[in-house]
């Protein structure tokens, strides 16, 4: 992951961007221990993210399939340490990235902006929510002394792409998903063009004929299209256009393996070439490490100031 994350350019030589493993940060664990003594259980049990996952994990077939009866706490709390993830970077002035694919974008300047998929807005609103009750019931006092301070976290913002959600190449009725059991479901950034093509020509879509832009009607196709128009920057109707003839759907994955692959070329170049320099992932993981830990550091001697722990 180190290396993949390295390889896509999120590593900035003039100190922009920090990766790290998570477990290298203790500070992860704590917050999310204090912000779970101010969230209510029933906030987490309307969480949609748990059901979705129990369904991915059991391969059911939709959500009526599973219950909490199968909901274990670890599962359940998780969207508290998602928050914990982003608040705990509140005040670093660059781009903090873990290996657990959290990346949160601060600036001293500016409110928090985090980038997420559709699926993890749910997550983002939590997130807010505790942040606003801890600095209401934790105000701390202002830098001179005069008065009560504004708490200790910012209030992050929503970031999401054209497309934030991404169906699964098997069945279009759930999200594309690193965890789905199914290899054939996914498009790993690491797979060879040969992968890519016999994923994408096995992509489930309709019986209908030629391409639309129909995603309730055409969910199968809608995916198809909406990852052409991510690496082509093309309008996905106009790219339907195009593929409207009878065999349109096959010329629409045919040519969709291509920009897909031609569109990885540069990153499965870079991931090539450094995948096996040890020493280097070593020290960036060193360094990740430190600066992340710093800043961690600095938020935690804060909160624990104004809880009165420290």
């Amino acid at each position: 992951m180190l290396a993949v994350l390295l390889a896509l350019g999120l590593d900035d030589p003039k100190g922009g961007a920090v990766i790290f493993h998570q477990d290298q940060v203790p500070e992860h664990a704590e917050l999310a221990w204090y912000l779970n003594c101010i969230t209510p259980v029933n906030r987490l049990m309307r969480m949609t993210s748990w059901k979705s996952k129990l369904v991915t994990l059991r391969n059911a077939n939709s959500e009526d399939e599973v219950d909490d009866s199968l909901l274990q706490l670890g599962l359940l709390a998780y969207p508290v340490l998602q928050a914990a993830d982003i608040l705990l970077y509140k005040s670093v002035t660059s781009a903090i990235c873990s290996a657990s694919a959290k990346l949160t974008n601060a600036r001293s300047d500016r409110t928090t902006h985090v980038p997420v998929g559709h699926d993890q807005v749910q997550h983002l609103e939590l997130c807010r929510d505790l942040a606003q009750v801890f600095n209401h019931a934790y105000p701390g006092r202002r830098k001179d002394g005069k008065g009560k301070g504004k708490g200790v976290f910012r209030i992050p913002d929503v970031m999401m792409t054209t497309h934030p959600r991404i169906q699964s190449l098997r069945n279009p009725l759930q999200k594309m998903s690193k965890s789905a059991p199914l290899a054939a479901s996914k498009i790993f950034l690491t797979d060879t063009p040969d992968q890519i093509h016999a994923k994408i020509k096995s992509a489930v879509t309709d019986s209908i004929a030629g391409v639309t832009w129909d995603p309730s009607a055409r969910p199968g196709v809608a995916t198809l299209l909406q990852i052409y128009a991510g690496y082509s920057g093309e309008d996905v109707e106009e790219i339907a256009k195009r593929f409207s003839g009878s065999r349109g759907i096959m010329e629409l994955k045919g040519s969709l393996s291509e920009v897909v692959s031609e569109g990885l070329r540069g990153f499965r170049e870079e991931y090539a070439r450094i995948r096996t320099e040890d020493g280097w992932l070593e020290q960036k993981e060193r360094e990740g490490a430190q600066r992340a830990r710093e800043a961690a550091q600095r938020t935690m001697r804060e909160l624990r100031e104004v809880v009165g722990t420290n």
